[in-house]
This record gives C-alpha cells, structure tokens and sequence, in this order.
C-alpha cells in the first residue's frame, strides 16, 4: 500500500528535504478542502469532494503489465482515473492522491501515472511527495485522529478499528499514527 512517509521527512528531490513552507501549504491546502466541504470528522468522503470540485471519476482496469498503478489524473478532461483492481482503500487514498495534483495547482508535465510502492527520486516526483502528503492530510489530519483516540482510546490498541474509521489502509494509518509521533517506530 502507498504511504505518505514524506510528511515527517520532508522528502524532495535530489537528496534534499521539502522544506518547511511546503509542508505547511500543502497541509494548509487540505485543511481548506476539508474545511470548504465542511468536513470536521472522518469519514472523509474524497469522491463528494472530488465531485463538488466538478472532477469525474472513472474505473477502469489498468492496461497487462501496469498492475502497479492505482491511477492518474487527467487534467485536460478533469478525470480521476482509479484502478478497478485496487482494494476500496486503495482507491480512496487514490482519489486523495490525485485531488492533491489538483488542488496544489500541479500541470500536468509534473507528475505522471500514481504507482504503488513507488521510490521517489528526481524533480518530477517533487509534486508526486506532495500529493502523497496532500492525500495523507486529507484523509488523516492530525486533529481528527487526535480527537478519535481522545474520544476512542482503544483505537490506540487497534489499528484495523481506527484505519476503518477514517476508510484507509492498516498501514497507512499505521505510517500516518508514527509520522504523528503518536506511535513509536
């Protein structure tokens, strides 16, 4: 499953980190769209949003060979394009993913086809770290996964429980619990 492990290490291109001020817009650009939705506790319904914005979604099976791709996003036809094949998790943090592409105003020559497991390297993934990031604090943010375990403190002890809740992966909530520090490593 694709993580936003970027958060907490400011990963970016050629060895470097993302720097602070990225981080901080791209959490704020998520905080807007969940606040612009009006959405103040999980289930974070990313198909409503992607469909408020005037986006279609489509699935399709991914062409032999590409298994690997959760989708992608077609700017010229405002498409969200998620792999049939893929887990409903998987396509949710799918449409998060490509939402980021949209909302942080990337064009279309910096980002390419959303792959699962992907190592990130070069300038062009710049924009795939922080639509990662965009997906992880759209789906995930910090204050609501707080408040649950505030609310639920045996979310804590149960990472399937509280991964349904917020409709993820077990181990996106698994990665997103430790970039929080709210678990340990």
């Amino acid at each position: 499953s694709r993580l936003c492990l970027h958060e907490l290490y400011y990963s970016i291109t050629n060895g470097g980190r993302m720097t602070k001020e990225v981080l901080e817009k791209v959490k704020q650009k998520a905080s807007k769209v969940l606040s612009d939705n009006h959405i103040i506790e999980p289930f974070v319904n990313v198909f409503d949003i992607a469909a408020e914005a005037g986006l279609s979604i489509e699935y399709r099976k991914m062409p032999q060979g590409n298994t690997d791709v959760s989708g992608f996003f077609d700017s010229k036809t405002n498409t969200i394009y998620v792999n049939v094949d893929n887990s409903i998790a998987r396509r949710t943090y799918t449409v998060a993913h490509e939402l980021g592409h949209y909302f942080l105003g990337h064009k279309p020559d910096e980002y390419g086809l959303y792959r699962r497991n992907n190592s990130y390297s070069g300038a062009k993934e710049q924009k795939e770290k922080e639509a990662d990031c965009f997906a992880a604090n759209l789906l995930m943010p910090e204050d609501m996964i707080r408040k649950e375990l505030r609310e639920y403190p045996f979310l804590k002890s149960s990472i399937q429980l509280l991964a349904d809740r917020f409709g993820v992966s077990p181990s996106a909530m698994t990665y997103r619990l430790m970039n929080l520090r709210i678990i340990k490593r």
